[in-house]
């Protein structure tokens, strides 16, 4: 039986990661390129835990990562992954690479997403079942769809919780009341955006619980939810509170209307990405999601699909006989009809109301991810359906169906992810570096704001203050400077030069690769009368304003 238990704690993931890294030989490229298809998010989320780990481990303030100078929290936002940061650090301890701790840290969150889902769903079913679970829940592609954005990957939080829930209900233990709290709580430290995504998942649960508690008055059981609402306040305070204070002073309110391109419909469900096996199969019929797949990817595999069906009788059947059966029927079915609205975005109007009622909501920019929300119930589905096979079906005929399953299972998660190689360390970030003093750098470009990536990863090695910076929010002193340093630039008005010091900005960097021609020689021109030529190479020029 244990050993048993440890196979199925450890092969199907190890095999999932295998299967994963495979079609695009990542196994040689761990160090050197990063698993992912959208590599300035990737570089950016590698800059985020480096500065945060680094800052935790240090004096430095813990939200100050040295970019869109001269503003100093710019770790906080949607995308902060605090616990992540610190796996990837203990990651980066041990091989002091960055794109290597990058990637182990990625596989690392598959495998707990795996591991905490298989001991959640071990509660209630076999460990065949619990694995089948695990399996959906890690490896679907409605999660390998989101592998460039990290902070969509630890979502463990989720099997945690309902873990606790069921621990609690089940012996009325007040550790177990504190532990639904605290681990609603963690799942903020790990991803802002899944902590907000939880906690509007269980919103039908709330209101069934309630309920129950008003009919049946178990008073202990209302303290036990008081105790975990409290100890949620108490552990989520920290980043909940410099979250909102950060939000509110800089005014970062989105509308609701830059939600509509990622909002999906019933059509979502069969939306892959575009480097899918089956994009050419399913093109009829998701014409209008053309952009942005991989954030509405709904479609959770044939086999998923069916397993969850399957499953979805058989809770059924037993929610004829049992008054509990009934009772998380009836809550699973509401929470994923919500869920699904939810996921639909502005397209079903639920998502409108809540923006403009629940603190945070704004900050879930891409409504078609709660899909992963609705991929946890469907994953418990799926495990049903499962334990219907092994009902059914002879030893012979259960490993004839897992075979087609799991070989259609790989077949709905073939999607190519391309190598995305890292920009290498320069000559310029070796001046940087190498100077006495660490004065604000700006890197100055046109075109794609992507670029901006690449100079907040180079900043990682030299460690100035950079004024460059990649996300989705603009600091209002960052954008100032911004506008001076450019406004000096075009209007070559020797005048302005001083306001630029003013703001502590030092070295101006040319990225000459990143410039019209005549225009980089425009800016050079006017620069070396101006301030100190101190690098030059093919690429970088680099200018200091004494």
């Amino acid at each position: 039986m244990r050993l048993r238990t440890t196979l199925l704690l450890w092969v199907p993931p190890l095999l999932g990661i295998a299967l994963f890294l495979a079609p695009v030989g990542s196994w040689t490229h761990l160090g050197t390129a990063l698993i992912g298809d959208i590599l300035p998010d990737e570089l950016s989320f590698i800059w985020i835990w480096d500065r945060l780990s680094g800052n935790f481990f240090s004096d430095n303030p813990l939200f100050d990562g040295r970019a869109f100078y001269p503003y100093t929290e710019s770790l906080l936002s949607s995308e902060t992954t605090f616990g992540c940061s610190l796996i990837y650090h203990a990651f980066f301890l041990l091989v002091q690479n960055r794109a290597l701790s990058y990637n182990l840290t990625i596989l690392f969150l598959f495998w707990l997403n795996y591991r905490c889902m298989f001991f959640f769903v071990k509660l209630f079913l076999n460990e065949y079942a619990a694995a089948i679970a695990a399996t959906v829940f890690a490896f679907s592609l409605s999660r390998l769809s989101q592998i460039g954005h990290a902070h969509m990957i630890p979502q463990f939080g989720f099997p945690f919780f309902f873990y606790a829930l069921f621990k609690f209900q089940e012996t009325r233990k007040w550790s177990y009341a504190f532990s639904v709290g605290t681990c609603l709580a963690l799942q903020f430290y790990f991803s802002v955006n899944l902590g907000l995504m939880l906690m509007l998942s269980i919103l039908p649960l709330a209101a069934f619980e309630l309920h129950s508690l008003l009919k049946e008055r178990d008073w202990r059981k209302a303290k036990g939810y008081a105790l975990a609402i409290a100890s949620f306040a108490a552990v989520s305070l920290p980043i909940s509170y410099s979250y909102y204070r950060v939000s509110k002073d800089n005014n970062w309110k989105r509308s609701v209307g830059e939600a509509r391109p990622y909002s999906t419909n019933i059509k979502g469900f069969l939306v892959v990405p575009e480097r899918h096996r089956y994009a050419g199969v399913f093109a009829p019929f998701i014409r209008y999601q053309e952009g942005a797949r991989h954030e509405k990817c709904l479609f959770f595999g044939f086999s998923v699909f069916l397993l969850a069906f399957l499953g979805f009788r058989k809770f059924r059947q037993y929610s004829r006989h049992s008054p509990e059966a009934r009772y998380w029927f009836r809550v699973c079915v509401t929470s994923a009809v919500f869920l699904t609205l939810l996921a639909w975005g502005t397209n079903a109007g639920l998502y409108n109301l809540l923006f403009y009622i629940v603190p945070g909501m704004s900050g879930i920019r891409v409504p078609a991810r709660f899909g992963l929300s609705l991929l946890f119930l469907v994953a418990i589905a799926a495990a049903y359906g499962g334990y219907v096979l092994n009902e059914r079906l002879s030893k012979k005929q259960l490993a004839a169906a897992g075979l087609l399953l799991g070989l259609v299972f790989w077949l709905d998660t073939q999607v190519q992810i391309p190598i995305q190689l890292v920009p290498d360390f320069n000559g310029n970030t070796a001046f940087l570096k190498a100077t006495e003093n660490r004065f604000p750098v700006f890197y100055i470009y046109e075109g794609l704001h992507e670029a901006e990536a690449d100079y907040m990863y180079y900043s990682l090695d030299h460690n100035h203050p950079i004024a460059n910076g990649y996300a989705g929010f603009m600091p209002p002193d960052n954008q100032q400077l911004r506008e001076t340093v450019l406004r000096l630039l075009k209007t070559k008005n020797a005048a302005e030069l001083p306001l630029v010091k003013k703001t502590g900005l030092r070295y101006l960097v040319l990225d000459k690769t990143r410039l019209p021609g005549p225009t980089a020689v425009e800016y050079r021109e006017f620069l070396k009368q101006h301030t100190e030529l101190q690098y030059q190479d093919s690429r970088f020029e680099t200018f200091y304003i004494p």
